[in-house]
């Protein structure tokens, strides 16, 4: 068939049915059997038709059109019947996204950054994204997160996995409220606890082809520091600075010599280029228990971005090229002017302090 109705489903129906009246007619008892079809309370007509399928002039090929008729009462209600199927062609235009279909991830802190990037790492086609953040989505920080006022009051991490379950259906998203680096002192708080939490959390680790640290959480990313070295699991962390001045971004591949705690000891001894800083740039908000940072998303999703690439970078080097570099710096400002942002990088190395040092 080929309608010429498209877009108008009740007439595109009409337009089919009166094509299956004509055929019908030509052959004795055909005529009745549609016609009780067509008046039962649902039916559902599949209609064959002739698009283009492939680029070019020999392109053409089957394709399908359905359409839901529902008679409420004695009105008829007809609509197009809307699904998905998630093939190779929805990643045609990202052809890393073949290599990612089986990798899973586990992101701690969905914030700012870690909220933009997984999003992103969904639309790449990550197979699965367990996301974890102990934060609420409020009035005062959803102004550089990706939803608004209707999530207000609802978890990040559940809210999160949600939009992305909803939206990006080939991504299996999980969420949790976890802090991580935290310690629990409180007697009742450690009776509710199931099972060992750092053993949870190791299990967590090794399962995945990637950690995430967007947590700026300085006892967070000593932990996954640690953890991920230890256990073999690539790290990748990423965050801004005061005052969304710029951003940070490290990569640690399952055999990298140093880890996170390398690289901020060869800041301090000036062998790794200096994260911009804007010292003024924190605000306490009322009824917050510590200062945060200034700034908007669209300076921060500089970082998310580039977590994103250097995820990649870690789980399918040998598919995705992200450069070379092990530690990125972002600038948002040079002599108190703001500049287009700009990314200097450096190697991590394996500092005599840390993963460095010689064990007798």
């Amino acid at each position: 068939m080929k309608p010429t109705l498209g877009r108008d489903a009740a007439a595109l129906l009409a337009e089919a049915e009166a094509l299956v009246a004509a055929e019908a007619n030509l052959f004795q008892g055909e005529a009745s059997g549609w016609t009780k079809i067509g008046k039962a309370p649902l039916s559902i007509t599949a209609i064959l038709i002739e698009e283009e399928v492939a680029y070019g002039p020999n392109g053409l090929g089957d394709g399908w059109i359905f359409l839901a008729n529902r008679w409420v009462g004695k009105r008829r209600h007809v609509s197009f019947i809307r699904g998905y199927g998630i093939s190779d062609d929805m990643f045609s235009r990202l052809p890393v996204a073949s290599a990612l279909r089986g990798k899973k991830a586990l992101l701690i802190g969905c914030g700012a950054i870690g909220s933009f990037a997984a999003i992103e790492l969904a639309r790449a086609g990550f197979k699965e994204i367990s996301l974890f953040d102990p934060d609420l989505v409020e009035p005062g920080n959803y102004v550089r997160w990706p939803l608004g006022r209707a999530v207000w009051g609802v978890s990040k991490s559940e809210v999160l996995a949600a939009f992305i379950q909803q939206n990006y259906p080939w991504t299996q998203a999980s969420s949790g409220q976890t802090k991580v680096g935290a310690a629990l002192s409180d007697s009742q708080d450690l009776g509710q606890l199931k099972g060992n939490p750092l053993q949870q959390l190791r299990s967590l680790i090794g399962s995945v082809d990637v950690v995430i640290d967007t947590s700026a959480s300085t006892e967070c990313q000593q932990a996954l520091a640690f953890h991920c070295k230890d256990i073999g699991t690539p790290l990748v962390i990423g965050y801004a600075t005061l005052g969304a001045a710029g951003g940070v971004v490290a990569k640690f591949a399952t055999d990298h010599p140093a880890c996170f705690l390398c690289v901020q000891s060869q800041w301090l001894d000036g062998t790794l280029p200096q994260p911009a800083e804007d010292t003024g740039g924190t605000v306490l908000p009322v009824g917050c228990n510590a200062p945060t940072f200034t700034g908007g998303s669209f300076d921060l999703q500089e970082v998310s971005l580039q977590v994103v690439r250097g995820v990649l970078a870690v789980t399918i080097p040998d598919v995705f090229d992200a450069g070379d570099w092990d530690v990125a710096v972002l600038s948002h400002f040079k002599d108190g002017r703001r500049i287009l942002p700009t990314w200097e990088v450096g190697h991590a190395r394996a500092h005599p302090v840390c993963c460095g040092r010689e064990v007798a």
